[in-house]
């Protein structure tokens, strides 16, 4: 009995394997569910319009985007003309104050990066979408920004990179 009852899980495992692999919609392990007629992206450069710009947090968005779409999903990049189109501006780099002490001075310091993100899906243009993605970090106010400024854009950035591919790719 028991011989027939593994062929029997067998026989299940193989017609549900099959199944899943004839989706319509691809899933990975990172939470994106793309199309499969979806093969290719571009990502333009994403330019700086802030008050105050930092010469390489342009790059940096850029190629963390590039990054993160090719290293988790099995896109092929593209210059133009992709069926996932990704545009970008950076519209905020902003620093404000926070938390006052008993003598009324800044107790932290807060930094703040804003990304306007247009998105274009050529395949199921229901999908795109112009948003706005932000991340903030306070920092003590004894360091001067300068201290802290490289780490900062590192952690927003990712953070900021990660709303992108969540709200183009994950579907959520």
């Amino acid at each position: 009995m028991t011989k027939y009852k593994n062929i029997f899980l067998i026989i299940i495992f193989v017609i549900l394997s099959s199944f899943m692999t004839n989706c319509r919609i691809k899933y990975s392990f990172t939470g994106a569910s793309i199309s499969p007629e979806v093969k290719t992206f571009s990502v333009s450069y994403i330019e700086n319009v802030a008050r105050y710009v930092v010469p390489t947090l342009s790059t940096t968005l850029t190629e963390s985007l590039k990054d993160k779409l090719l290293s988790e999903t099995s896109l092929r990049m593209i210059n133009s003309e992709a069926d996932l189109e990704f545009e970008g501006k950076i519209t905020g780099y902003d620093q404000s104050y926070t938390g006052e002490r008993a003598n009324e001075t800044a107790a932290l310091n807060k930094l703040t990066i804003t990304l306007s993100v247009s998105f274009t899906n050529n395949k199921e243009p229901n999908k795109s979408f112009q948003k706005s993605f932000d991340a903030s970090r306070e920092y003590p106010s004894d360091k001067s920004l300068n201290d802290v400024e490289a780490g900062l854009i590192m952690e927003m950035s990712q953070e900021i990179i990660d709303k992108v591919f969540s709200a183009a790719l994950a579907d959520w």
